[in-house]
């Protein structure tokens, strides 16, 4: 039985409970006042007319002793109120008649005799006088019969009024028994069922997929309900199950990538690499042609592995967009500068314009802007044959002028082949280019766009394009970002030429081995290597290196395993400066080498720039540290033990400071969930050793969290970290125990600072 019909039910079976009421109501009204009718035209008025009568008899009875002969108007009123007198005996008679009050017939009979022959006057005086006592006898009598049988009829009346109410109570009672009924049957089969469902579907939205659905057996809408409800949970189970099957398969096409990218980086460092040493040796015309080909196919091979990875970090929605000051005009300069060779060898003009009512610093990502700028100036260059690429930027205005943002809208006009109607629909789509054709002509994956688009998008703005065929197109890409100031000069180490160092290659691969020579030989440097970790281990503990550059993915150790063995000597050899060198492209790979204490990293394949660049930031920290040994061992500045030991913040600024200088911001940001969770894992791993009184367990715990918290420059954390260590080490472990149990508030409240310092990197990040 369906819900519809059993609340069409529920719903006539009210209104026939409602019509019983509503009749029985009726009845009764109809029956109390035919009752009160009855009571006025029966006994009611029979007693009043009889004592109407009774009162005009002695009136009339006073004015017969009262006649004169010259009393013509007295008689005439007399005879007026006889007639009355007369009417009114007619009325008690009717009424008495209506009641069937039987001896009212013949009272009044009597009355109307002995009336009669009073008014005569015949016979003696007592006659007359025994004649009107007994009229007025028998006036009282018929009073009294009538009050008696309106008596009679009050009881009557009363009994009829009980039977009535009970009738109505009766019925009234029966019918909220039925709408009872019916409301307790609906509660117990619609309403309770449709809450217990609900409640059932609120859980299994919030993912409670154990639920266990009832009513699936019912014919009715709720079983219906509840069979959706069954194929809703299998739906999430569904979804659940290909959710985790899509993350295994991201994670499997990530570690796929690293793979990869490390893969093919090896040997592509091999071949840009010994063509540029080859460039740089005394070649033939034709030799050199070749050398060149080789190296621009190596960097086009580059750059589609770059596109590739790029846009699988935009699928997995893991690519960071940064939020800092840049000179706006100094990066359109920029990504005009790195392609101007490229138009120069195709003899096409290459310019770039910036407005002047832009403003020069804005606050966004310098390096999401100009690698869409190069996308855009990059695919204007391939396909423009004659005349030339022009880039625009100017502002446009805002909806309200008077908030701190530049709306700016960048375009890059070429006077190329053009891109028809049809093209343009589907262009910025993934592995998608104008024809098929021009994949064979000019080369490609097809992402560059796809990649702007979302860097775009990311960024908050929007991309487009205006072409027609043969006349050129004008891509152009609009974003909001608010104004800003001038950077601050970064604080890395000066770039000054580096001094000549004795460097540490660990180097697996022989090819990758003759480029590092190739490449630092040249600057003076001498140069040893050590084809996996565990020689490069040894050759630090047994000789003095300025600099290791160390691979990452090596036989026997790897460059992880190699740096954290290498950080586990003594000085001055466990502080030696590690480089990585990595064919990992993802941010992941980057922080796990700094995790594990490298100084710095170079991308593979290595490029000359980026590993001069790696040997000047490591000369100015060696030549400071020279400086420092000269003058006695003592630092130019306090050291940042000193500094921790002498701040009263939570949060050092000059020593997180310094390491941002080192790292960047948006690395040292990456580091902030991986230092939470290793100081709460040594937390606990110190509650675990107090209780066991494991005391060279906790000397290590604490020793561990003083060297984590001084490298993010908590300066309570680090006091609070070494007072527990001098105390675990000298035995006092009444004092420890107090030291431990304000530590972990100190680890809290550094954490806390050190995630609203980056909160926004890592609200991006996630």
């Amino acid at each position: 039985m369906s819900i519809r019909f059993k609340l069409v039910a529920a719903l006539l079976i009210a209104l026939l409970a409602a019509a019983v009421a509503g009749t029985v109501a009726t009845w009764a009204t109809d029956t109390l006042g035919r009752l009160t009718v009855q009571m006025y035209d029966g006994p009611l008025q029979t007693i009043n007319f009889a004592r109407l009568a009774q009162t005009q008899f002695a009136i009339i009875e006073r004015r017969k002793h009262e006649l004169t002969a010259d009393a013509q108007a007295t008689i005439l009123e007399t005879a007026s109120l006889l007639e009355d007198l007369d009417k009114n005996l007619q009325v008690v008679l009717d009424r008495a008649k209506s009641v069937e009050i039987a001896e009212i017939e013949e009272m009044v009979a009597r009355v109307r005799r002995d009336i009669s022959a009073w008014l005569a006057g015949g016979g003696m005086a007592s006659t007359q006088a025994e004649l009107g006592d007994r009229v007025r006898q028998d006036l009282e009598i018929l009073t009294q019969i009538a009050a008696d049988a309106g008596y009679v009829f009050r009881e009557d009346a009363v009994d009829t009024i009980d039977a009535t109410r009970n009738r109505v109570l009766l019925a009234l009672a029966a019918a909220a028994l039925a709408l009872a009924g019916v409301g307790v049957l609906l509660v117990r089969n619609i309403v309770l069922p449709l809450d217990v469902l609900n409640r059932k579907m609120r859980k299994i939205a919030r993912g409670d997929t154990e639920v266990n659905i009832l009513y699936a057996e019912r014919r009715d809408e709720l079983g219906d309900t509840a069979r959706a409800m069954a194929v809703f949970k299998q739906a999430m189970l569904d979804i659940r199950d290909a959710r985790d099957r899509a993350e295994l398969a991201t994670k499997v096409k990530s570690e796929f990538l690293a793979m990869m990218s490390h893969e093919i980086r090896t040997p592509m460092n091999g071949i840009i690499g010994l063509s540029r040493l080859m460039l740089g040796t005394e070649l033939s015309h034709e030799q050199r042609d070749n050398a060149r080909l080789i190296l621009d196919s190596g960097l086009s091979l580059l750059q589609i592995l770059n596109d590739i990875l790029d846009y699988s970090k935009l699928e997995a929605g893991r690519l960071e967009v940064e939020s800092i000051d840049f000179d706006l005009r100094q990066a359109v300069a920029d990504a005009v500068a790195l392609m101007k060779a490229k138009s120069d060898e195709k003899g096409i003009a290459l310019a770039g314009e910036v407005d002047p009512e832009v403003p020069q610093y804005l606050r966004g990502d310098p390096g999401r802007v100009r690698q869409v700028l190069l996308n855009l100036i990059g695919n204007a260059v391939k396909f423009t044959e004659r005349g030339g690429v022009r880039v625009h930027v100017r502002k446009l205005p805002l909806d309200n002028p008077d908030e701190p943002y530049a709306r700016l809208r960048v375009g890059v006009r070429d006077t190329g082949i053009g891109i028809s109607a049809a093209a343009k629909a589907k262009l910025f789509g993934s592995f998608v280019q104008a024809d098929s054709s021009i994949s064979r002509r000019f080369g490609g994956t097809g992402l560059g766009l796809a990649i702007s688009r979302r860097l775009v998008e990311a960024m908050g703005g929007d991309i487009g394009v205006e072409s027609e065929i043969g006349k050129g197109s004008e891509f152009h890409f609009e974003l909001t970002l608010p104004i800003g100031i001038e950077p601050r000069a970064a604080a890395h180490a000066p770039a000054a030429a580096a001094r000549p160092l004795r460097i540490l290659v660990a180097e697996d691969n022989l090819v990758n081995q003759k480029v590092a020579l190739g490449l630092l030989k040249p600057g003076g440097h001498t140069v040893e290597i050590a084809e996996n970790g565990a020689e490069a281990v040894e050759a630090v503990r047994g000789g003095a290196f300025d600099l290791v550059l160390m691979d990452m993915n090596m036989p026997v150790m790897d460059g992880i395993e190699a740096t954290r063995a290498i950080r586990a000597l003594d000085p001055p050899n466990g502080v030696v400066w590690i480089v990585a060198a990595t064919a990992g492209a993802m941010q992941s790979d980057i922080e796990n080498c700094l995790a594990a204490g490298m100084n710095d990293y170079v991308a593979k394949p290595i490029s000359p720039d980026a590993l001069s660049a790696a040997l000047l930031r490591a000369t100015g920290v060696l030549e400071a540290q020279a400086q420092a040994a000269e003058n006695g061992g003592a630092p130019a500045g306090p050291s940042v033990q000193e500094r921790l030991d002498t701040s009263m913040a939570v949060l050092d600024e000059s020593v997180i400071g310094d390491l941002e200088a080192q790292m960047g911001a948006e690395i040292v940001a990456s580091l902030v969930g991986d230092y939470a969770q290793s100081a709460r894992e040594l937390m606990a791993q110190l509650a675990t050793a107090r209780a066991a009184g494991a005391d060279q367990d906790w000397i290590r715990a604490a020793h561990s969290l003083k060297s984590s918290a001084a490298s993010m420059g908590l300066a309570q954390t680090f006091r609070a970290a070494r007072d527990l260590e001098f105390a675990g080490e000298f035995g006092d472990f009444v004092t420890a125990g107090h030291i431990c149990d304000k530590l972990g508030l100190h680890i809290e409240a550094g954490i806390a600072a050190l995630e609203q310092r980056y909160a926004n990197q890592l609200a991006a990040a996630s």
